[in-house]
Protein backbone atom coordinates (compact mmCIF):
# COMPACT_ATOMS: atom_id res chain seq x y z
CA UNK A 1 0.00 0.00 0.00
CA UNK A 2 1.51 3.21 -1.02
CA UNK A 3 2.18 5.93 2.03
CA UNK A 4 -0.14 9.09 1.36
CA UNK A 5 2.99 11.71 1.25
CA UNK A 6 4.38 9.83 -1.08
CA UNK A 7 1.53 9.80 -3.75
CA UNK A 8 2.20 13.57 -4.71
CA UNK A 9 5.84 12.93 -5.30
CA UNK A 10 4.82 9.71 -7.87
CA UNK A 11 2.47 11.54 -9.72
CA UNK A 12 5.40 13.91 -10.66
CA UNK A 13 7.68 10.73 -12.55
CA UNK A 14 5.57 10.47 -15.73
CA UNK A 15 6.80 8.14 -18.29
CA UNK A 16 7.96 9.64 -21.64
CA UNK A 17 9.18 7.67 -24.35
CA UNK A 18 12.31 7.35 -26.01
CA UNK A 19 13.99 6.48 -29.31
CA UNK A 20 15.30 2.93 -29.64
CA UNK A 21 11.98 1.93 -28.12
CA UNK A 22 13.35 2.66 -24.53
CA UNK A 23 11.27 4.54 -21.92
CA UNK A 24 12.24 7.05 -19.78
CA UNK A 25 11.21 8.73 -16.72
CA UNK A 26 11.00 12.67 -16.82
CA UNK A 27 10.99 14.95 -14.21
CA UNK A 28 7.54 17.54 -14.58
CA UNK A 29 7.54 20.18 -12.04
CA UNK A 30 4.91 20.23 -9.80
CA UNK A 31 2.50 23.54 -9.91
CA UNK A 32 2.83 24.07 -6.31
CA UNK A 33 6.07 24.99 -6.03
CA UNK A 34 7.06 28.82 -7.24
CA UNK A 35 8.55 29.84 -9.77
CA UNK A 36 12.32 31.36 -10.20
CA UNK A 37 13.00 34.53 -9.22
CA UNK A 38 13.55 37.10 -11.90
CA UNK A 39 17.13 37.89 -12.04
CA UNK A 40 18.39 41.61 -11.50
CA UNK A 41 18.99 43.21 -14.81
CA UNK A 42 21.55 45.70 -13.58
CA UNK A 43 23.84 46.04 -10.88
CA UNK A 44 22.77 48.93 -8.16
CA UNK A 45 25.43 52.08 -9.54
CA UNK A 46 25.29 53.70 -6.17
CA UNK A 47 26.91 51.56 -4.16
CA UNK A 48 30.19 51.15 -7.10
CA UNK A 49 29.79 55.22 -6.42
CA UNK A 50 30.86 54.55 -2.69
CA UNK A 51 33.74 52.13 -4.02
CA UNK A 52 35.16 54.73 -6.34
CA UNK A 53 35.17 57.42 -3.86
CA UNK A 54 36.59 55.31 -1.06
CA UNK A 55 39.75 54.26 -3.24
CA UNK A 56 39.84 58.08 -4.26
CA UNK A 57 39.83 58.90 -0.77
CA UNK A 58 42.23 56.72 0.45
CA UNK A 59 44.79 57.60 -2.98
CA UNK A 60 44.74 61.46 -1.96
CA UNK A 61 45.97 60.39 1.75
CA UNK A 62 48.48 58.18 0.23
CA UNK A 63 49.96 60.55 -1.84
CA UNK A 64 51.25 62.87 0.68
CA UNK A 65 53.25 60.01 2.60
CA UNK A 66 55.77 60.41 -0.01
CA UNK A 67 56.70 64.12 1.43
CA UNK A 68 58.49 63.48 4.32
CA UNK A 69 60.49 66.30 6.38
CA UNK A 70 64.47 65.36 6.15
CA UNK A 71 65.90 63.91 8.82
CA UNK A 72 69.42 64.83 8.69
CA UNK A 73 71.04 68.72 7.67
CA UNK A 74 73.45 69.16 5.58
CA UNK A 75 76.13 72.52 5.29
CA UNK A 76 72.96 74.47 3.70
CA UNK A 77 70.20 73.44 6.92
CA UNK A 78 67.39 73.18 6.97
CA UNK A 79 66.59 75.83 4.37
CA UNK A 80 68.37 73.38 1.62
CA UNK A 81 67.24 70.29 3.56
CA UNK A 82 63.53 71.94 2.80
CA UNK A 83 64.32 73.40 -1.10
CA UNK A 84 65.51 69.45 -2.06
CA UNK A 85 62.05 68.02 -1.17
CA UNK A 86 60.87 70.33 -4.41
CA UNK A 87 60.69 67.94 -6.90
CA UNK A 88 58.48 65.55 -4.42
CA UNK A 89 56.44 68.57 -3.23
CA UNK A 90 55.69 69.14 -7.03
CA UNK A 91 54.97 65.71 -8.03
CA UNK A 92 52.56 65.54 -5.07
CA UNK A 93 50.70 68.81 -6.44
CA UNK A 94 50.94 67.53 -9.68
CA UNK A 95 49.55 64.16 -9.02
CA UNK A 96 46.88 65.39 -6.37
CA UNK A 97 45.51 67.83 -8.86
CA UNK A 98 45.65 64.92 -11.61
CA UNK A 99 43.30 63.07 -9.54
CA UNK A 100 41.05 65.64 -8.51
CA UNK A 101 40.33 66.14 -12.03
CA UNK A 102 39.93 62.57 -12.72
CA UNK A 103 37.57 62.31 -10.29
CA UNK A 104 35.68 65.62 -11.43
CA UNK A 105 35.15 64.43 -14.68
CA UNK A 106 34.13 60.61 -12.92
CA UNK A 107 31.20 62.42 -11.46
CA UNK A 108 29.69 64.62 -14.44
CA UNK A 109 29.78 61.47 -16.29
CA UNK A 110 28.22 59.59 -13.54
CA UNK A 111 25.83 62.11 -12.71
CA UNK A 112 24.03 60.76 -16.57
CA UNK A 113 24.23 57.50 -15.85
CA UNK A 114 21.32 56.10 -14.51
CA UNK A 115 21.99 52.72 -14.52
CA UNK A 116 24.82 49.73 -14.63
CA UNK A 117 26.14 46.98 -16.07
CA UNK A 118 28.60 43.98 -15.55
CA UNK A 119 30.78 45.68 -18.38
CA UNK A 120 30.36 49.40 -16.70
CA UNK A 121 31.70 48.02 -12.99
CA UNK A 122 34.81 45.83 -14.51
CA UNK A 123 35.71 48.89 -16.68
CA UNK A 124 35.37 51.09 -13.30
CA UNK A 125 37.64 48.54 -11.14
CA UNK A 126 40.56 48.30 -14.05
CA UNK A 127 40.35 52.15 -13.68
CA UNK A 128 40.37 52.16 -9.64
CA UNK A 129 43.08 49.53 -10.08
CA UNK A 130 44.96 52.86 -12.33
CA UNK A 131 44.20 54.74 -9.60
CA UNK A 132 45.53 52.70 -6.72
CA UNK A 133 49.28 52.93 -8.27
CA UNK A 134 49.51 56.41 -8.86
CA UNK A 135 51.06 57.10 -5.49
CA UNK A 136 53.97 54.80 -6.82
CA UNK A 137 54.21 57.11 -10.10
CA UNK A 138 54.40 59.59 -8.40
CA UNK A 139 57.00 58.69 -5.98
CA UNK A 140 58.69 57.67 -8.75
CA UNK A 141 59.28 60.93 -10.16
CA UNK A 142 59.85 62.76 -7.13
CA UNK A 143 62.70 60.60 -6.56
CA UNK A 144 64.27 60.80 -9.82
CA UNK A 145 62.78 64.16 -11.73
CA UNK A 146 65.69 64.31 -14.01
CA UNK A 147 65.13 60.51 -15.49
CA UNK A 148 62.83 60.72 -18.03
CA UNK A 149 61.76 57.11 -17.78
CA UNK A 150 60.04 58.29 -14.46
CA UNK A 151 58.02 60.79 -16.83
CA UNK A 152 57.34 58.05 -19.34
CA UNK A 153 55.73 55.89 -16.12
CA UNK A 154 53.89 58.85 -14.90
CA UNK A 155 52.83 59.83 -18.66
CA UNK A 156 51.75 55.49 -19.52
CA UNK A 157 50.25 55.82 -15.86
CA UNK A 158 47.71 59.17 -16.11
CA UNK A 159 47.19 58.29 -20.09
CA UNK A 160 45.94 54.74 -19.20
CA UNK A 161 43.47 56.40 -16.58
CA UNK A 162 41.90 58.86 -19.16
CA UNK A 163 41.42 55.96 -21.44
CA UNK A 164 39.60 53.77 -18.94
CA UNK A 165 37.34 56.41 -18.39
CA UNK A 166 36.91 57.32 -21.54
CA UNK A 167 36.01 53.96 -22.89
CA UNK A 168 33.17 53.48 -19.74
CA UNK A 169 32.16 56.71 -20.74
CA UNK A 170 31.63 55.49 -24.37
CA UNK A 171 29.92 52.12 -23.39
CA UNK A 172 27.46 54.24 -21.24
CA UNK A 173 26.46 56.36 -24.20
CA UNK A 174 26.26 53.50 -26.82
CA UNK A 175 23.55 53.71 -27.86
CA UNK A 176 21.78 55.22 -24.65
CA UNK A 177 22.00 51.49 -23.21
CA UNK A 178 22.99 53.34 -19.57
CA UNK A 179 22.36 56.98 -19.91
CA UNK A 180 19.24 58.85 -19.86
CA UNK A 181 17.23 58.74 -23.11
CA UNK A 182 16.75 61.85 -23.43
CA UNK A 183 20.63 63.00 -23.24
CA UNK A 184 21.67 65.39 -26.07
CA UNK A 185 23.64 63.68 -28.36
CA UNK A 186 26.10 66.82 -28.54
CA UNK A 187 26.73 66.22 -25.18
CA UNK A 188 27.42 62.65 -25.42
CA UNK A 189 29.71 63.13 -28.26
CA UNK A 190 31.52 66.00 -26.03
CA UNK A 191 32.23 63.91 -23.19
CA UNK A 192 33.94 61.17 -25.57
CA UNK A 193 35.76 63.88 -27.29
CA UNK A 194 36.91 65.47 -23.95
CA UNK A 195 37.87 62.30 -22.76
CA UNK A 196 39.72 61.13 -25.93
CA UNK A 197 41.91 65.10 -25.90
CA UNK A 198 42.75 64.16 -21.87
CA UNK A 199 44.02 60.72 -23.18
CA UNK A 200 46.31 61.89 -26.24
CA UNK A 201 47.60 65.35 -23.98
CA UNK A 202 49.04 62.83 -21.46
CA UNK A 203 50.59 61.26 -24.09
CA UNK A 204 52.10 63.76 -25.41
CA UNK A 205 54.09 64.56 -22.14
CA UNK A 206 55.94 61.44 -22.90
CA UNK A 207 58.46 62.41 -25.63
CA UNK A 208 58.79 65.89 -24.14
CA UNK A 209 60.11 64.68 -21.35
CA UNK A 210 63.22 63.02 -22.73
CA UNK A 211 63.60 66.58 -24.50
CA UNK A 212 63.33 68.87 -21.33
CA UNK A 213 62.31 66.61 -18.21
CA UNK A 214 61.70 69.52 -16.00
CA UNK A 215 59.65 71.30 -18.50
CA UNK A 216 57.18 68.44 -18.31
CA UNK A 217 55.82 69.25 -14.68
CA UNK A 218 54.80 72.78 -16.17
CA UNK A 219 53.51 71.28 -18.85
CA UNK A 220 51.15 69.09 -16.43
CA UNK A 221 50.18 72.31 -14.94
CA UNK A 222 49.00 73.39 -17.86
CA UNK A 223 47.23 70.16 -18.91
CA UNK A 224 45.56 70.63 -15.62
CA UNK A 225 44.05 73.99 -15.73
CA UNK A 226 42.74 73.44 -19.38
CA UNK A 227 41.21 70.02 -17.66
CA UNK A 228 39.12 71.97 -15.16
CA UNK A 229 37.93 74.57 -17.42
CA UNK A 230 36.48 72.32 -20.02
CA UNK A 231 34.95 70.64 -16.78
CA UNK A 232 33.76 73.81 -15.38
CA UNK A 233 32.29 74.21 -18.61
CA UNK A 234 30.71 70.95 -18.86
CA UNK A 235 28.92 71.27 -15.36
CA UNK A 236 27.52 74.66 -16.80
CA UNK A 237 26.23 72.98 -20.07
CA UNK A 238 24.60 69.98 -17.82
CA UNK A 239 23.00 72.41 -15.34
CA UNK A 240 21.07 73.70 -18.24
CA UNK A 241 20.10 70.33 -19.58
CA UNK A 242 16.16 69.88 -18.77
CA UNK A 243 15.78 67.57 -15.63
CA UNK A 244 15.27 64.27 -17.56
CA UNK A 245 18.48 64.61 -19.91
CA UNK A 246 20.53 64.76 -16.79
CA UNK A 247 18.74 62.55 -13.88
CA UNK A 248 20.94 61.66 -10.91
CA UNK A 249 20.03 57.85 -10.28
CA UNK A 250 18.35 56.90 -6.84
CA UNK A 251 20.01 56.14 -3.55
CA UNK A 252 19.22 52.04 -4.44
CA UNK A 253 21.03 52.95 -7.96
CA UNK A 254 18.28 53.20 -10.11
CA UNK A 255 17.12 55.13 -12.57
CA UNK A 256 13.83 57.80 -12.39
CA UNK A 257 11.78 55.46 -14.49
CA UNK A 258 12.31 52.38 -12.59
CA UNK A 259 12.21 53.88 -9.16
CA UNK A 260 8.35 54.72 -9.67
Amino acid sequence: MTDENEAPRAAQLLPAPAQGGRRRLSLRRSRSRPPPAPRLRFLRSARLDTLIDGVFAITLTLLVLDVRPPETLGPGGLLHALLALGPEIVSYVISFALLGVAWLAHHLGASLVVRSDFTHAALNLLALLVVALVPFSAALLGRYPAEPLAYTVFGVHVATLSLLYSLNWQHCARGHCLVEPDLPPGVAARITQMGVEATAGYLLMIPVAYFAARWSLALYGVLIVVALLELARLARLLEGLPAGAAATPTADGRGPEQAG
